[in-house]
Formats: structure tokens, C-alpha cells, sequence
């Protein structure tokens, strides 16, 4: 009877022993499940956010020229979905498989791709963006209706805690427009920075005039993203990248070490003139050109506006609008920009400095010459000239380098000394910014070094 008992009290200890076991490790797999799924997509939005730092550096001025040949054509392209027939402004929505379709014919251009507004089958845009291995920037349109405000701001803070959003952009141009007072834009930032990821920018995009006027803007957003269009400034192509780069310097210059970022900048192939500025296929082309070559060398980050003509675009006041496209509106590259990236591809413009401007005996006029295929930010020139047979550093020993300005115009004093006169000739160099230039003071010769550092040197007589 006490073996019976003994043998019935074993089976039962070993029976619920094994149903502990069995419940335990169902817990197991499940919480351990949850677990992992959870650190599995938490590493996805780590992933994604080095990728995005690498590519798009948010936390770092320009500082070298970005001489190596890129994975891609571009940094960043403007997207938009739209066919013939379909305007958003009047509530057309772009079916997934169209959407699917118009980014496959961008998926070879860009390490980014911007987006403008999260509803209209846009939300899904940033998940196929990254079924490309692409950054998905997405922006929220913001206008002056409210309630779709609302939407969008949701709508932007869903995706991104899905993990659909490497940048979250509130609003495009809000305060061009005059949509919104700054005060509301502003608070619809920080509300959108509460609410997504830590690891996620936030900011929003504006015009180099609203940036300025609303110091605000820059310290409530992430990263500076703006538009530059020296098109709608009227500016004449050939001075065209000259006044982006110093619009772009001039944020720099007030950013406090904010990252500046382009957010659009491009040209139309037609549709007319704004001022000086002409729409034709040669200067869209010579901006594209003259855009990148500008952007690499002074490692300035951006998205190309725009990657796919769109007719909607033209039907509201502006006919050039539907003419931004690198692209047409099938898919195809406009003539002549193959040529353009692949030569891009294959090696960068060589660095040439000259002198333009030389001051006369008697004059106290500086002097002057420009640079081209070089970064501004990150080069100097050096001069130097001869006197009575022996070599002087200008403008003075305590200031050996003369920064480039914006437009790659350089001038420099050379007449600051009893006899420089009497200088005839002039040497002056191209450097790289962090050169320590050799101090000369009646040398016969101008050292080997600095022929050595230079990039492209020019001398005159005089």
C-alpha cells in the first residue's frame, strides 16, 4: 500500500515538474521572442541611423572636399509620384504599385530620397525607400488648414515609430508661404521631436531668408535643411552657384555648429524666365554640373531638386515648376546628363588659381584673382613677392593665408611695406586651408614646399 501510494505521489511530482517545465519554456519563447524581435528591429533603426550619419554627417561643418568617386550620382533626390492627370492639391492618391514604380526609376541615383507629405499613399513611401536600401526623408506638408496639419503630424510620428522615417521633415516652405506663424510651426517641431525616436533628426525646410530672419528656427530644429534656388532669386546662370554658395556660407557662418544641409537645389529645363534667370535645357544642365562639382568639393550634403518632371506642378501659376526634373516624366534622363555624371564619376575638374588684377607702381589698389574646381571653405592663397631681388610673404607675416570668398574671388594688400613698390613679380598659390605657409622676408627663392603643397600656382610680372 506504501509503495503504491510512494509510486502515485512520484508520478504526480513528475507530472507537474514536467507541466512547470513545458509552461516555462512557452514563456520563454514567447517573452524571449518579444525580446528579440523587439532588439532585432531596434538594431534595423540603429543600422539605419549610422547609414543615414555616414551619408547624410548631421553633426559636423564642412571642413575637406569629397574627392573620391561616390556610390551614387547623388547625395539626396526631391520625389514626387505623380502622373499625368493626378494632382495632389486636389485630392488625387497615387496607388502602391504606381509608387512602387516611379521610385524603381530613381533607385539607381541617390544614397536619399525626399519625400513631400505622408498621406495621399505617400505613408508609404519611407517603407518602400527602404525595401531600396535607401534613406527614406519624409516630410509632413504643412499648410494653413489645421486639421490636415494634424493628420500629417500624426501620420509623421506613426511612421517614424514604425521604423519608416530616417528624417522627419515638418513642413516645407511654411513660412514663405505664410501658412503659419513661426510660433505654431516651431511647436509643431518640438511636438514631432517628443514623440519619435531619440536617433531620428527632426527639422523642418525654409528658404536662406527665413533661416536668418528667425534665429528661432535654427535652434529648435536638428539640422539646418534648406532650399536654394537661384533661379527664383533671378539669377543669371552664370552667377548662379556663386550666390547659393554664399547664401549656403552665410547659414554656415550663424549655424553654431549645426549642420547645414541643401534641401533642394536645381534648374528648369523650360517654362520660361524669372528675371535674369532663363529655363532651357543647357543651364539645367550647366547648374547640375556646376552643382555637384561645388558640392563635393566643399563636402556639402543635399537632395537635387528635382529627380521627375511633373505636369500637376505647372498648372498652378508656374509653368516651370513642371520642367525640375533630371528625369521626364517616363523615367528617362534628360539629354546630356548621363555625360555629365559619368565624367563626374571618372575625376572631378582640376584646381586652377589665377591673377587677375595687378596693381600698378604707385597704386595701393590689392590683388586680385579667382579660383575654380576647389572648395572655398576649405582652401587659401598664399603670395608672395619679389623685392630687389629677394621674396616677401603678403599680406603681412601675422595673416600668410588669404581666405577665398564665396564666389572664388581671393584679393590680398601686397603694397604694406617701405620698398614693395618696387616688387617685380608675383607668385601667389592655392592651398589647402591648414597649410602652414613658409614666412619669407628677402629669401632669393621661394621654397620647394610650397610649390610642393600647392594645387595650382600663377606668376606674374609686374
Amino acid at each position: 500500500m506504501k509503495s503504491l501510494r510512494a509510486r502515485l505521489l512520484f508520478g504526480l511530482l513528475v507530472g507537474v515538474t514536467l507541466l512547470l517545465a513545458v509552461n516555462g519554456f512557452v514563456i520563454y519563447a514567447i517573452v524571449s521572442n518579444r525580446l528579440y524581435g523587439e532588439v532585432d528591429r531596434s538594431l534595423v533603426a540603429l543600422a539605419r541611423s549610422q547609414v543615414l550619419t555616414t551619408s547624410i554627417d548631421l553633426g559636423r561643418k564642412p571642413r575637406r572636399a569629397r574627392t573620391s568617386t561616390p556610390k551614387f550620382p547623388f547625395d539626396g533626390v526631391a520625389f514626387g509620384p505623380w502622373i499625368d492627370g493626378q494632382d495632389p492639391t486636389k485630392g488625387a492618391t497615387v496607388p502602391i504599385e504606381q509608387l512602387r514604380e516611379r521610385l524603381q526609376l530613381i533607385a539607381g541615383d541617390a544614397a536619399a530620397i525626399r519625400t513631400y507629405g505622408v498621406r495621399g499613399g505617400l505613408e508609404r513611401a519611407g517603407e518602400l525607400i527602404h525595401e531600396m536600401d535607401r534613406q527614406a526623408i519624409i516630410g509632413a506638408w504643412i499648410n494653413g488648414d489645421r486639421d490636415e496639419n494634424e493628420e500629417e503630424i500624426n501620420k509623421l510620428i506613426e511612421l517614424a515609430r514604425k521604423g519608416h522615417v530616417d528624417v522627419a521633415v515638418v513642413g516645407n516652405e511654411v513660412l514663405t508661404r505664410g501658412d503659419l506663424p513661426e510660433e505654431e510651426l516651431l511647436a509643431l517641431i518640438a511636438r514631432v521631436r517628443a514623440a519619435v525616436p531619440e536617433h531620428i533628426p527632426v527639422t523642418t525646410c525654409d528658404t536662406p531668408r527665413h533661416y536668418l530672419h528667425n534665429p528661432s528656427l535654427i535652434s529648435d530644429v536638428d539640422f539646418i535643411f534648406v532650399n536654394c534656388h537661384p533661379y527664383w532669386d533671378g539669377v543669371a546662370i552664370e552667377g548662379a552657384i556663386g550666390s547659393l554658395a554664399c547664401q549656403y556660407q552665410t547659414l554656415v557662418d550663424i549655424a553654431h555648429d549645426k549642420r547645414v544641409v541643401i534641401a533642394e537645389a536645381g534648374w528648369p529645363s523650360a517654362g520660361g524666365a524669372n528675371d535674369a534667370a532663363a529655363s532651357s535645357p543647357e543651364n539645367a544642365l550647366r547648374f547640375l554640373k556646376e552643382f555637384i562639382v561645388w558640392a563635393r568639393l566643399n563636402d556639402v550634403q543635399y537632395c537635387y531638386f528635382s529627380s521627375l518632371d511633373e505636369a500637376w506642378k505647372g498648372g498652378h501659376g508656374y509653368p516651370q515648376e513642371a520642367h525640375w526634373g533630371y528625369r521626364t516624366a517616363d523615367g528617362s534622363l534628360k539629354d546630356g546628363v548621363q555625360e555629365v555624371l559619368t565624367a563626374l564619376e571618372a575625376k572631378l575638374p582640376e584646381p586652377s588659381l589665377t591673377i587677375d588684377e595687378v596693381p600698378g607702381r604707385g597704386s595701393l589698389e590689392p590683388l586680385h584673382g579667382h579660383v575654380s574646381s576647389v572648395g572655398t571653405s576649405n582652401h587659401r592663397v598664399v603670395v608672395y613677392i619679389r623685392v630687389e631681388g629677394g621674396w616677401w610673404s603678403k599680406p603681412r607675416f601675422d595673416s600668410p593665408l588669404t581666405a577665398i570668398e564665396c564666389t572664388c574671388e581671393w584679393e590680398t594688400e601686397i603694397i604694406t611695406g617701405a620698398n614693395d613698390d618696387k616688387a617685380d613679380r608675383i607668385a601667389a598659390f592655392l592651398v589647402p586651408a591648414g597649410y602652414a605657409a613658409p614666412l619669407l622676408a628677402g629669401e632669393p627663392q621661394i621654397r620647394k614646399e610650397v610649390f610642393e603643397a600647392a594645387l595650382d600656382s600663377a606668376e606674374v610680372e609686374r
